[in-house]
């Protein structure tokens, strides 16, 4: 009888054990979740810092003919637009639109090289008193933001969307109803 009693306690003393345990690691997991989510977030401001400081160079600034074609050919494989006046356009408000398109857009042919070129041009967005950016949409069609990746026009000299290398461009950042930058304005300087 005084085994059984004796067992009966070491096996009451096992389980208790084994429960805290248990509990302890259940804790501990709950402390490292609470940790890394505080982390996760950290990380993920961290980025969005990083990823919004690509655009900070756009953000009022002033760009070589270099750095626009640049900007173009950097940012073809997002969903960012780019706008872009020169000074031998006729209208002070038309933009030759590449990348992706903004709600608005429409689409004409220059001659360019000889041949006629499809360009999509597009009225300058409009600026709220106060902001350094202008507002703008993406264009999309069932979802799909639409593209123009026609850049001949850039390079072909004697064309009114030609970008000479040398020429100086001030540049604005385009974001949308959600604060979010959708495209980058480049108006050449006379």
């Amino acid at each position: 009888m005084n085994e059984d009693l004796s067992a009966t306690i070491r096996t009451g003393v096992t389980v208790v054990l084994v429960a805290a345990l248990v509990s302890t690691v259940l804790s501990l997991m709950v402390v490292a979740q609470t940790i890394l989510t505080a982390g996760q977030g950290t990380l993920q401001s961290g980025v969005d810092r990083v990823s919004l400081q690509q655009y900070e160079v756009y953000n009022g600034g002033s760009q070589s003919g270099t750095d626009v074609k640049a900007a173009v050919s950097l940012y073809s494989s997002q969903d960012i637009a780019i706008l872009i006046h020169t000074t031998a356009m006729t209208s002070a408000d038309q933009y030759y639109n590449y990348n992706s398109l903004l709600e608005g857009a429409t689409q004409s042919q220059i001659p360019a090289g000889g041949v006629n070129v499809p360009v999509y041009t597009i009225n300058k967005p409009t600026q709220t008193a106060g902001n350094s950016w202008v507002n703008g949409e993406l264009w999309t069609q069932s979802g799909i933001v639409q593209f123009n990746g026609e850049t001949k026009v850039l390079n072909t000299k004697g064309c009114t969307a030609y970008v000479l290398d040398s020429a100086r461009f001030n540049s604005q950042l385009i974001k949308d109803k959600n604060n979010l930058i959708v495209g980058i304005i480049f108006t050449q300087r006379k």
